[in-house]
């Protein structure tokens, strides 16, 4: 917590660098102009110093990063900072010092702490001589004789000053002759009815934050001058030029002043009394367009300074798609780029903002729309910021335009066909030619090809009067003499669920949910969709053999295969554990082998395991690991911009062996991962590691490291 206050500390103190600097140079300018004006811009420091927040605008003046030091610096694995100016940016990361894998905290860690534990005690040693001063002062005034309302007198003091903040008084000199003390409380009931005392207040608590910062401290005397100054200057302006011999013979009487409450926020008497003489024998009232044009300068320098850079953020205009599903629940329309190299890809996840849902017909003006205007099948013309690249690829729309009827004859969607109430879609592979031995139907209707097929209206690529058979999870149709493989459509893949085993006879099972399920879709697809098929054996009269197990558990179906070899050699793929077979191809059986190891304690209790690190974690436990990743990079630390794409590390990785960190877990409660965050590729950086754990099978997962 501490830690990431201290770097919010520095990167508001970094911009308001910046901030400070503009500010004195525009007192330059603003030199003939009324002091109220540049006691104004000082406002826009002190907002700088306490917010770490604020609006974008192309008019920002800032040349750097607000937020250049990362909040989770400490834990990169090559930290650097981002200014925004190269040459700060590599003059400081080259000192910065890489993590070590055999160390348990990052040197950087070290400094923050290092860091924190000096800005706390700058903080308090300020406090402390304050407060003594405070107490000091107080002493010499416990003799004060009430004059009148709030003001007292002493002879205690050499200075007239305000002292309090929410009930202030004003102490003046004893010695003080009537004229004199006329104009000195004229000067310092202004200070209170502009509440400068409260904005002196708040100005040395920001400093006691920003002690460290040279330019803070030059900021807070250089803004206390400008508010004396634009004081006088309203005093002079009240009471008309003929008194300004006689009101700089006060100030000077107080020129020792200084000393006795220079340490003290609430009491601040009168400084710079040569420079304030000067400025009230000089000052004159100025012309009403010199005014004007002074505070237009200065207003625009206030919002300039006030607001944030506005960060370019990519985008494309005009990508053509067709609507592949919509998801009312989550407002979200899943669509597919239609043009050529389409920077969407085939399937893109598009959520939009407030109002972008609209149509354009031919000379007309734009029309909004709803979601309930939208179909399955639709083209649309989407106007879409940085594309997400995961697969699908994901992307927020500013505005999402539906074409008008006749456009959606331009491209058809994915060839479909609906068979016995069930949806299978063309996967573009061929399967044998033997499948016309198992003819189970022909094709009776069909629909346009932009819509997807119902029972009524069977496929969307014609081909009426075309035959078909129908496997387990997939059917093949004859298409123009080839037997084309269409694969089920399920409304979640996610909910299938595949397990890989590898038994012995009479062995008892354990299972882990495979993380290598792509190799049990091509098992299945690859045995199954041949139409030779021979009569199975009993396998629990086999010695050893492979069980593949496809679940679905929205509807608790399980479908069990068994891989195994005939006495031959031959791989075989047999549905049930007595039922029929087809060939398998030898090198998907071989990569069972590679994929699958061994766990127990003898060669006749072996239980079929998936090893290491991701294969000793569930579907659903990978899902978890992974939802962190992203939420890290996305919402606890926005700086990275998301994930464009993220992939397990190989369970061989060596980064699991990792002494400082990653090697205190064990497998089943650790899984790295590589990641390309959207600044980094901004930034043309690599991949980085992402490590997730969890101390234990109950406790939730966190990221624990991350770096290059």
């Amino acid at each position: 917590m501490l830690d990431a206050l201290f770097l919010q500390i520095l990167n508001m103190s970094f911009t308001a660098s910046f901030v400070i600097i503009f500010v004195l140079l525009a007192r330059i300018l603003l030199k003939k102009s009324p002091k109220v004006l540049s006691y104004a811009l000082w406002s826009v420091v002190l907002f700088r110093l306490v917010c770490p927040f604020s609006f974008e605008s192309v008019l920002s003046l800032l040349p750097a990063n607000t937020n250049p030091i990362p909040s989770d610096i400490g834990m990169m694995a090559v930290p650097q900072i981002n200014t925004g100016l190269p040459a700060l940016n590599n003059a400081v990361n080259s000192n910065l010092p890489a993590a070590t894998p055999a160390a348990s905290v990052n040197p950087v860690q070290i400094w923050i702490f290092a860091g924190r534990v000096l800005w706390l005690a700058g903080i308090a040693v300020l406090l402390i001589y304050s407060l003594a001063m405070l107490l000091q002062l107080t002493k010499k005034l416990k003799n004060a004789v009430h004059d009148r309302d709030n003001i007292y007198l002493s002879d205690q003091i050499d200075t007239a000053f305000v002292l309090g903040a929410f009930r202030p008084k004003i102490y003046l000199p004893s010695y003080l002759g009537d004229t004199q003390r006329d104009y000195i409380l004229l000067h310092e009931q202004t200070h209170i009815r502009r509440l400068d005392h409260i904005v002196k207040l708040a100005g040395f608590f920001v400093l006691l934050l920003h002690w460290f910062n040279p330019l803070v401290w030059i900021a807070f005397y250089a803004s206390g001058k400008d508010m004396e100054m634009s004081c006088d200057e309203a005093v002079v302006k009240k009471l008309g030029n003929g008194v300004k011999k006689d009101y700089s013979t006060s100030l000077l009487s107080l020129a020792t002043g200084r000393k006795i409450v220079g340490g003290t926020p609430l009491a601040f008497g009168e400084g710079d009394t040569r420079g304030r003489i000067k400025n009230v024998l000089n000052y004159k009232k100025p012309a009403f367009w010199v005014v004007v044009l002074s505070a237009i300068a200065a207003v625009s320098v206030g919002v300039g300074l006030t607001a944030n850079p506005k960060e370019e953020r990519p985008g494309f205009a005009g990508v053509n798609a067709v609507i592949l599903e919509i998801d009312k629940d989550n407002q979200s329309m899943t669509v597919e780029g239609i043009d050529e190299n389409s920077v969407i890809g085939d399937r893109c996840i598009i959520t939009w903002e407030k109002d972008a849902l609209i149509t354009l017909a031919t000379n007309s003006k734009p029309t909004q729309l709803s979601l309930d205007d939208f179909s399955v099948g639709d083209y649309v013309v989407l106007f879409i910021g940085e594309v997400e690249e995961t697969y699908p690829t994901r992307a927020t729309a500013g505005s999402i335009q539906l074409k008008p009827s006749e456009a959606s004859e331009i491209v058809a969607l994915r060839p479909m066909v609906m068979i016995h109430g069930d949806l299978y879609l063309d996967t573009g592979r061929e399967g044998p030619m033997g499948a016309a031995n198992q003819v189970d139907g022909t094709i009776k209707t069909n629909v346009s090809p932009n819509k997807k097929p119902t029972e009524h209206e069977q496929s969307n690529f014609g081909c009426v009067g075309s035959e078909y058979t129908v496997g387990n999870g997939f059917v093949q149709v004859n298409i123009d003499g080839k037997w084309i493989v269409f694969e089920l459509e399920r409304q979640d893949a996610s909910s299938v669920e595949y397990s890989i085993a590898m038994l012995d006879k009479n062995s008892a099972l354990s299972w882990s949910t495979a993380a290598n399920s792509k190799l049990a879709r091509d098992i299945l697809m690859n045995a199954l969709v041949k139409s030779e098929t021979w009569e199975g054996v009993d396998v629990a009269s086999l010695k050893e053999y492979f069980l593949i197990r496809r679940s679905f558990p929205e509807t608790d179906e399980v479908h069990d295969y068994y891989a195994y070899r005939l006495p031959d050699g031959t791989a075989v793929l047999q549905t049930g554990a007595k039922g029929r077979y087809s060939v398998l191809s030898d090198d998907l059986y071989e990569s069972l082998a590679k994929h699958v190891v061994y766990s127990g304690t003898d060669d006749s209790s072996r239980v079929a395991a998936e090893a290491n690190y991701s294969r000793s974690l569930s579907a659903e436990e990978l899902a978890q690991t992974e939802d962190v990743v992203r939420n890290y990079f996305t919402v606890d630390a926005p700086y990275y911009e998301g994930v464009v794409s993220i992939e397990l590390m190989p369970d061989d990785s060596a980064l699991y062996q990792n002494a400082g960190i990653e090697g205190k877990y064990e497998a089943g409660n650790i899984i790295i991962y590589k990641v390309l965050t959207g600044k980094d590729k901004k930034n043309h950086n690599p991949e980085r590691t992402a490590s997730v754990a969890r101390s234990s099978k109950d406790s939730a997962w966190e990221l624990i490291n991350h770096g290059f």
